[in-house]
């Protein structure tokens, strides 16, 4: 072999091994962050049946007099009194037996955290009369004097996904005001500022076509259907009143986004109202978004920073992480900007726009971008004390 083809190997060989080093020098230090991101990336199981028997790992913490939540899972970190990431969910009409929640509950414990994920009811069942993000700031206050064993009061964090993140802004800025202390961060994945302007795109859209299935198109339309299913549901009880057919239209909505079974058991017509105006052409639909946003105003403003502004001074010099997708079919990537701008009059606030997820998706990415989710993660959770 000439001895310049083996120079230039071992030159080849040198800049391999630079890069070799430089890669586990900027990986080995946040190995934590990179088992959360890969435990995203999980197989996500099914929904669980009940509540009797937990994920392993997980116990189920049932008492809303200690807790401040009717229900909430436990994965306790593999070190004694590890810090503590509380997990806000989305949407989700299982609750906390939804199989994603279980999936980023695993892979928030893979980091080395302590994970409480309480359930809220306003995002089960849009009926329910609590407050939205109430129960996270009772669930805060509980943690940081003492009520969950194991729980270091003086390391806890936060993380909210799609609403959850508006929620979880809301209930972490409610305890700070009332002197709750501990929080180190929040991290909010995907989350509105004001859910009023995607709500035009959400009641301008046309149903889903089987044709369509698998693009983003289809995924959009989906999504809209889904939120204009909730809203509705939000908004029945100043609609209907008293009206006695308001549980039998809550159940046939909750069936599907576009429920395919008729309706039945529905008498009143303010209740068949609401029902053909769900099934309506786009345009028809569109004309009816006011009333519809106005009816559901005691939810929206929960799900919106834009709308309880004031109080988000509270979170003063908490460090807050921004995380949203350029692909996310229910809250358009723009809202990250509004609400970085929004919180950057009280804190510091980091901001990372991605192609790698989607709203409750993870996509495959190239290995930059893979190491800008990876810094981020890690910066928020050294702040909170991994």
């Amino acid at each position: 072999m000439r001895a310049s083809r083996v120079r230039v190997l071992k030159v080849c060989g040198l800049l391999i091994l630079a890069v070799a080093c430089l890669a586990a020098a900027l990986v080995v230090p946040r190995l934590p962050a990179v088992r959360c991101l890969l435990g995203f990336q999980a197989a996500v199981g099914a929904d669980l049946e009940t509540f009797d028997t937990p994920p392993a790992g997980f116990s189920l913490l049932a008492d809303r007099a200690r807790y401040g939540v009717e229900r909430a899972w436990l994965l306790p970190g593999a070190e004694a009194r590890a810090p503590v990431l509380v997990f806000v969910h989305g949407v989700a009409p299982e609750g906390i037996r939804d199989g994603r929640i279980v999936n980023a509950v695993r892979a928030f414990g893979a980091a080395g955290f302590t994970v409480v994920a309480p359930e809220l009811p306003s995002l089960v069942d849009p009926l329910d009369p609590e407050v939205p993000g109430a129960g996270v700031a009772r669930l805060l206050r509980a943690m940081a004097e003492g009520a969950v064993e194991g729980v270091r009061p003086d390391r806890m964090g936060v993380v909210g996904i799609s609403v959850g993140g508006a929620l979880a802004l809301r209930g972490c800025a409610a305890f700070r005001a009332s002197g709750g202390a501990g929080l180190r961060a929040i991290l909010a994945i995907g989350a509105p500022d004001d859910m009023r302007r995607p709500a035009v795109g959400w009641f301008e859209a046309e149903n889903t076509s089987e044709a369509d299935r698998g693009t983003l198109l289809w995924e959009r339309q989906n999504a809209a259907e889904f939120a204009r299913n909730f809203l509705l549901r939000a908004g029945l009880r100043r609609r209907l009143g008293e009206d006695p057919d308001i549980a039998a239209l809550a159940a046939w909505l909750a069936t599907a986004p576009v429920p395919t079974e008729p309706l039945t058991g529905v008498t009143s017509k303010a209740a068949w109202e609401a029902a053909l105006w769900l099934m309506a052409p786009a345009d028809l639909r569109a004309t009816e978004r006011e009333r519809v946003l106005a009816d559901a105003a005691s939810r929206i403003e929960g799900l919106s920073p834009a709308l309880f502004a004031d109080e988000l001074s509270h979170l003063r010099g908490v460090p807050i992480f921004l995380l949203h997708g350029h692909g996310d079919p229910l809250i358009p990537i723009e809202e990250s900007a509004h609400l970085a701008r929004r919180l950057r009059q009280h804190t510091v606030v980091s901001v990372l726009e991605s192609h790698m997820v989607g709203h409750t998706s993870v996509n495959e990415v190239g290995l930059g971008e893979k190491l800008a989710h990876v810094v981020q993660m890690d910066d928020f959770f050294a702040l909170v004390g991994r």
